[in-house]
């Protein structure tokens, strides 16, 4: 089939998971895949994979969690466990206050926005890297002292630890990665900020003196995956030899004993 008859077959109103990938395989199978249309193909298979349904439910199998928002709530389902996240509070210093009611929440493709009755924003963008969450404070309080906080209660049974560029959630064999921090500024300025998980709690904290508002706060979840070997015996030694590609997507694995190599490639993405 020449590439004429096929294009126009992929040119749909509306794109399921279903109806891309079997357009992605007619691409495939061409020998001179046009790169802009496979560009464009993967992108809206990524959107349509990750996308925020009218449920306000969303997969990301790149990460191996579901995901669920309800009010001011989030939910993230990693294998048989369950945590819930909700904002506790933001403010200056010790002064934490509360983000006030939930006012207004707008899903659009793999992105979900809650508006509060303070000048906070949060969004959330589901993706292959992760399901990155963000909030968007409008101003700094006048009565301000200190640095900014930003804290976040997770109920379930699962505790919080780490600091610095990284936090985590672990409960049994599940660990979730809260990571990739970043801040910035009205002026696009990069502002100093640090993560702290204690208890049931994870803790943001943003130098901000100086600081142009609005102020962006941005960090990322993720679920840390054991690679194994599906036919592994004791004693093969797997994974004393590691390699990892330049982007960080491909890994190569030896299992020394068995003189056996295994590649394993990043999920989620076409």
């Amino acid at each position: 089939m020449n590439r004429s008859a096929r294009a126009p077959a992929c040119r749909f109103p509306y794109l399921t998971v279903a109806t891309l990938a079997i357009c992605w395989s007619a691409l495939a199978a061409d020998p001179k895949p046009q790169p802009a249309m496979a560009a464009g193909l993967k992108m809206a298979f990524e959107e349509a994979r990750y996308a925020i349904d009218k449920g306000l439910r969303a997969e990301n199998d790149a990460n191996g969690f579901s995901i669920q928002f309800s009010g001011a709530a989030t939910s993230l389902r990693a294998g048989s466990e369950l945590v819930t996240l909700t904002l506790q509070g933001y403010g200056w210093g010790s002064a934490l206050r509360s983000a006030g009611p939930l006012t207004q929440m707008e899903p659009k493709g793999k992105r979900l926005e809650r508006h509060y009755g303070t000048s906070l924003t949060e969004w959330f963008l589901n993706a292959p890297q992760g399901l990155e969450q963000g909030f968007v404070i409008g101003h700094r309080a006048k009565w301000a002292v200190g640095a900014l906080h930003i804290r976040l209660a997770a109920a379930g049974g699962w505790s919080a630890h780490g600091s610095g560029d990284r936090a985590r959630l672990t409960k049994g064999g599940v660990t979730l990665d809260y990571a990739g921090l970043k801040a910035w500024d009205a002026m696009g300025a990069v502002i100093p900020s640090r993560l702290h998980g204690s208890g049931t709690s994870i803790e943001i904290e943003v130098d901000d003196a100086g600081a142009v508002y609005p102020l962006t706060v941005d960090p990322t979840f993720t679920q840390q995956q054991e690679l194994t070997a599906s036919d592994a015996v004791q004693g093969d030694l797997f994974g004393v030899s590691v390699g990892l590609s330049s982007d960080g997507n491909t890994a190569l694995v030896g299992a020394w004993n068995r003189g056996v190599a295994y590649v394993f490639t990043r999920s989620g993405v076409v």
